[in-house]
């Protein structure tokens, strides 16, 4: 069975034009990450928050990156539901 680890990451922006970087935060970003459920359940967090921060900086760039906030396990889909605007336009 698959499960999603769900990353909370950091994105900043290099702002510089020199070979100095200057980093600046411009919000959150969601990762999904698919690993089978055996391995989410067993890994330790500390092994499993280095490997999601060596991924997370191999896939920025000299012009992006991202920083670990957090993450958890998802061992199901999320259940979606319409409807939420009509529900907030009766309160307002």
């Amino acid at each position: 069975m698959m499960s999603t680890i769900r990353v909370i990451a950091q994105y900043y922006e290099n702002y510089s034009d020199s070979n100095i970087p200057y980093w600046k935060a411009k919000g959150g970003v969601d990762f999904h990450l698919p690993l089978d459920a055996d391995t989410a359940l067993y890994v330790s967090r500390e092994d499993l928050v280095n490997a999601i921060s060596k991924l997370l900086e191999e896939y920025g760039n000299e012009h992006s990156r991202y920083e670990y906030r957090d993450h958890e396990v998802k061992f199901s889909k999320p259940i979606v539901v319409e409807g939420l605007l009509s529900y907030l336009q009766e309160v307002a």
